[in-house]
């Protein structure tokens, strides 16, 4: 029996003359590992709040959602916490108490469970979850991964039989999200859950799926296992290949060739790879299947991506910046030095709670260091997007609040849309800024930022949430920003999107920056917090960080002489 049935579902927000969710059909079947993917505004944050009785949203809702063949809307909420657990976003917007052990035993205590049972389920779940080393913390103490591990632990000791989480991972550190993919794992596993997952990232996900639902413009235009997903990615004429992991991808295009050499290149038998360890064993078979002079192996990294001028001059300076909170407080920078070359993109990496934020507000000079110095060369002006882009807005259209920057001026006006449509998003000027996708909010927020003609810009967290569209569209439009002599400092979690895009990368660890340099040999140096296309070639291909260098291989393969033996 499924545990989950929706059946010709359609919702719209009130006076939206839009539906976001079209006539869905689909069933979860119990114990299963649920995917839910697809384009940033596809509805997919809609879908799964209609599941939970009390986060459905207001709206028009036809159509039926079962959960053991009963109507979801006929739960009363102590029902409905005890069957269905949810798993927001932000990690701190769940939060509710102001310590950890309090948090674990809200819902419980808000349920009538008695004291006994309550101490017994909560040490049981914190030592399950590790939490017994931080139990006694404040929750404000907290780094984000700590605070989403909490939140997925204050659910499951209310013990669900079905768990819903809504990109969970997109504001954690990588190795934070690939430990907090690793709990649902083992909750999957040893628990018998039944998870449904909407999630950007597939690469640490869809190796665990048995079920993946892809939503395009609230459509479900696919339900099935992850192997057909893959297919039906490859058999399709649209753009959508890059939502799959880079494992899938590169594996794919091993197989591909080899295919070819033996003319067996048919999608349908493909067996595609979801792991790193099944690419590589499909990049050791494609090196197994041909001969490949030694000149056509690969080319170096100076041929194959452009220089990134390191004798630029410094724009940015920080020298050994000391920064706490408060006065009785841990120093969370301790002498740290950073120099930030013009007109690069130059990203800062670390760890949640690891000072990239202060850091970056520090730049800015929206903080003062207790000690040290932030320089910035003569005639530049700094501009700061936050981590949440809402905070930019004000106004009830998208043009008006660019307009509170640009003045009310026909001038004014004109160059306002000017942005907008530099942005690609002239078709927002008019909408709510609330109202916009993800990838749409955060150029428009970019827009107006640039109204105020910054040099140098600073980007905190600006591709999370994004999909994988979204995300090279951004990219793009900061390497256009670059092209118009500017120079950009970003934080980011995303090390693909910064492998790809920035010319600099500074690693943020103990207060201080540990190493810096050249984002590709940044990566190719690590062994952990460096990119999925890396640890899937490394040591088979050189200097393949990102798949874009997969690609490259596989075309100097292909314009080698003599290179196939048959």
């Amino acid at each position: 029996m499924p545990h989950l049935t929706c059946e010709k579902l359609s919702f719209s927000y009130p006076e939206s003359p839009a539906k976001t969710i079209k006539e869905i059909s689909f069933k979860v079947p119990a114990g299963s590992f649920c995917t839910l993917c697809g384009p940033t505004g596809s509805g997919k944050s809609t879908l799964l709040r209609m599941l939970k009785p009390e986060l459905c949203p207001n709206g028009t809702l036809t159509g039926k959602r079962t959960i053991f063949e009963r109507d979801i809307a006929s739960f009363a909420p102590e029902e409905s916490a005890s069957l269905i657990g949810y798993v927001m976003q932000n990690p701190v917007a769940q939060i509710v108490t102001d310590s950890v052990w309090h948090e674990l035993a809200f819902g419980l205590e808000n349920l009538g469970v008695p004291t006994q049972e309550i101490r017994r389920r909560v040490a049981e779940t914190a030592q399950y979850f590790g939490i017994q080393s931080w139990f006694n913390k404040k929750t404000s103490e907290l780094s984000g991964g700590q605070k989403q591990t909490l939140n997925l632990a204050s659910i499951m000791v209310m013990q669900p039989k079905i768990l819903v989480l809504d990109e969970p991972t997109s504001q954690l550190d990588p190795i934070a999200a690939k430990d907090f993919i690793t709990l649902l794992n083992r909750i999957h596993n040893e628990l018998g859950c039944t998870i449904i997952l909407a999630e950007h990232r597939l690469d640490d996900v869809l190796p665990l799926s048995d079920v993946v639902l892809f939503l395009r413009e609230g459509h479900l235009d696919f339900q099935g296992e992850r192997q057909e997903f893959a297919r039906y990615v490859y058999s399709q004429a649209f753009e959508y290949r890059h939502y799959l992991p880079v494992a899938t991808r590169i594996s794919f295009m091993a197989h591909d060739r080899v295919g070819k050499m033996h003319e067996e290149n048919d999608v349908a038998l493909t067996r595609f790879a979801f792991t790193v360890n099944e690419a590589r064993k499909n990049i050791e078979t494609l090196a197994t299947d041909i001969s490949v002079k030694q000149e056509a192996r690969f080319m170096s990294a100076q041929e194959t991506h452009a220089h990134y001028g390191t004798d630029s001059p410094r724009v940015l300076e920080a020298k050994d910046l000391w920064f706490r909170y408060k006065k009785d407080a841990e120093p969370v920078l301790q002498g740290l030095s950073l120099r930030v070359q013009k007109q690069t993109i130059h990203a800062i990496v670390g760890g949640n709670a690891s000072g990239k934020t202060t850091l970056l507000h520090l730049l800015a000079d929206g903080l003062k260091p207790l000690r040290g110095s932030v320089k910035i060369s003569k005639g530049e002006r700094r501009g700061l997007l936050s981590q949440n882009p809402q905070t930019m807005f004000i106004k009830d259209t998208v043009i008006e609040d660019l307009l509170e920057v640009a003045g009310n001026s026909a001038q004014a006006h004109t160059e306002a849309l000017e942005q907008l449509k530099a942005f690609g998003i002239e078709h927002c000027s008019l909408s709510h800024p609330y109202d916009l996708s993800g990838g749409e909010m955060q150029k428009a927020a970019l827009a107006k930022l640039m109204l105020i003609n910054p040099s140098i810009v600073l980007l905190d967290e600006p591709t999370k949430g994004l999909d994988a569209r979204a995300k090279q569209e951004f990219g793009t439009l900061l390497l256009r920003l670059k092209a118009q002599n500017k120079t950009i400092v970003m934080v980011s979690h995303d090390l693909d999107f910064v492998a790809q895009y920035c010319d600099e990368c500074s690693l943020i660890f103990n207060g201080g920056i540990t190493s810096s340099g050249p984002s590709r040999s940044f990566f190719e140096h690590n062994t952990f917090y460096t990119t999925n296309a890396y640890r899937a070639t490394r040591g088979l291909v050189e200097h393949c960080v990102v798949f874009e260098d997969y690609m490259r291989y596989i075309k100097a393969l292909d314009k080698s002489e003599g290179k196939i033996e048959r």
